[in-house]
């Protein structure tokens, strides 16, 4: 039940990427991360869903529980610097009534 429910949180985060990209900004035309931005977003997410409420006890969830599902994770710094980056994008979110 519980990967059900990790899909459709998922599949609601790509729903609402025209809001994340509105108010994010690359950092060139090919920048393409094998993680994507949605990932990280749903990697959050989900992990807040689970009581997990730092981001290094967020990453430890997710490399102990769901690499099968997100095995392109990078490292902890990467992951780290990736979600602050992301702030922008939850505010969009909050602002559209998402999260």
């Amino acid at each position: 039940m519980w990967q059900t429910n990790l899909i459709r949180l998922y599949f609601a985060v790509c729903d609402n990427s025209s809001a994340i990209e509105a108010v994010m900004q690359r950092q060139s035309d090919n920048f393409r991360p094998q993680f994507t931005d949605e990932e990280c977003i749903t990697v959050y997410l989900w992990g807040i869903s689970r009581r997990r409420f730092g981001q290094k006890a967020i990453y430890a969830y997710t490399k102990n529980h769901l690499l099968e599902w997100f095995s392109k994770l990078p490292s902890y710094q990467v992951f780290s610097d990736r979600l602050n980056r992301l702030a922008p994008a939850f505010q969009a979110l909050t602002e559209i009534g998402w999260v």
